[in-house]
């Protein structure tokens, strides 16, 4: 097996790279092992440093969850129902432009039901949204969102406001991520 100089063994995550320089010289392969060895330690002088700043500042925050109608909590949900007790409202293809631990914002396309004739016979219409989360609370062991707000960014649906919210409550929440 191929040598670097101060090591005496290649590791095997520089196995590939000797395989490539098998037909070379020692000369290069030693330049090699130098390049990733100094790569090494920018890397390793990096996680020390993001390491210390967690220590450094007591402990690292941590993010909340959001459960909302459903009692599997989630970071940055891909989906979100609003109208807990029929499912006639909700947010899908959410993307997340921040995830903070006071708040969170996203992007998504909100459906909704128009109940027309009644909710049973109605028909999903899409419509852009935009999301936030706020108000975190312990529950069950977690920080989570307790209040979800949307706004209709384009067009509405008939007779519905442009902006609503809906707070939830987690006291009944037993089943844990």
């Amino acid at each position: 097996m191929a040598t670097c100089v101060g090591n005496p063994v290649l590791t095997p995550q520089l196995v590939s790279v000797a395989l490539l320089l098998r037909n070379r010289q020692d000369g290069g392969r030693r330049v090699v092992c130098h390049r990733v060895r100094v790569r090494g330690m920018v890397t390793i002088a990096i996680l020390c440093g993001i390491l210390w700043t967690g220590v450094a500042a007591g402990s690292v925050e941590r993010l909340p969850v959001f459960g909302g109608c459903t009692s599997k909590v989630r970071v940055r949900p891909g989906t979100i129902t609003f109208a807990c007790a029929d499912g006639n409202f909700y947010a899908t293809s959410l993307r997340w432009t921040r995830w903070a631990p006071s708040s969170a914002a996203a992007t998504g396309i909100g459906r909704q039901n128009d109940c027309t004739p009644n909710c049973a016979a109605g028909r999903f219409h899409t419509y852009a949204l935009a999301v936030t989360l706020s108000m975190p609370r312990v529950c069950a062991g977690f920080d989570e969102f307790a209040k979800t707000a949307w706004r209709f960014t384009k067009t509405k649906p008939n007779g519905a406001p442009r902006t609503g919210s809906e707070s939830f409550s987690c006291h009944w929440r037993t089943i844990r991520p």
